[in-house]
């Protein structure tokens, strides 16, 4: 279930977008609800604690005049908190759009406000179809996210990473932090190994000392001489002596052509 959150200043146009979004998910018979439809985006942040961890999708103004944050303050915010929420922009000046880009906010989409939407009568077929292609952004991102993910945090900001796209798990020395790294990119957090050892199959990951883990799927070729192990993505990483006899079998029972260099 989607849970649909609308921040809009004017009460008219809030209503209107509450209408539209109502309508357009039930005739498309969509997993998805409205949870929240407020003017004030500080009412967005304070709902926002009160509901689960469902997928969330946001529709936001982004010229709020009357209020101390405006939509892209607003976004920022939400990004903080979770970098997995689904955020689309509603506003009436297209020349924003740069701001967005600006912000550095990963938006959905972009939708232009225009005065015809607002007439009776109205022809809502545009819109219509901009929601449609919405939500089918959104089904074609959960299909290919439909991988086991664990959701780690690190004060006020939450991540939600694929399992199977961990190269490896360190414990950073001298800290309470953990490094998790996946391709490009390193994330960390204030948990213990022993926390995410036991978010994940261990059948599918390998201690090679004890401040580190390994996926070992991501394991290229183990350097007995060096004591190393390399790793997807050009990582290194150093195996204890205890370890490495178990780290040689493993990589040899995977199949990995040459993967033990004396």
């Amino acid at each position: 279930m989607i849970q649909i959150y609308i921040c809009e200043d004017e009460k008219i146009q809030l209503e209107f977008w509450k209408r539209i979004i109502e309508d357009y998910i039930k005739s498309a018979k969509i997993m998805a609800e409205i949870v929240s439809a407020r003017q004030n985006p500080q009412d967005i942040l304070n709902d926002i604690e009160q509901c689960d961890n469902s997928q969330r999708l946001f529709f936001i103004d982004i010229q709020m005049p009357e209020y101390d944050m405006n939509g892209l303050e607003l976004a920022r915010k939400l990004r903080e908190k979770n970098s997995d929420d689904y955020l689309v922009f509603i506003t009436a000046k297209d020349d924003l759009a740069y701001k967005v880009f600006e912000y550095q906010l990963d938006v959905l989409d972009y939708i232009v406000k225009k005065p015809k939407y607002y007439l009776e009568n109205a022809d809502m077929a545009p819109l219509t179809e901009r929601l449609k292609r919405i939500f089918y952004k959104i089904n074609q991102d959960q299909k290919e996210t439909e991988q086991k993910k664990i959701q780690l945090g690190s004060g006020s900001r939450k991540y939600n990473i694929a399992i199977e796209d961990i190269i490896y798990v360190q414990a950073v020395k001298g800290t309470h932090l953990v490094e998790i790294n996946i391709a490009c990119k390193k994330i960390q957090v204030r948990q213990t190994l022993k926390e995410i050892a036991e978010q994940i199959d261990m059948e599918e990951f390998l201690f090679v000392n004890k401040s580190c883990i390994v996926q070992k799927r991501m394991i290229l070729s183990v350097d007995k001489k060096n004591r190393r192990v390399n790793l997807t993505g050009g990582y290194q990483v150093e195996v204890a002596v205890r370890e490495m006899k178990k780290v040689c079998i493993e990589a040899e029972r995977l199949g990995i052509r040459n993967a033990v260099h004396i």
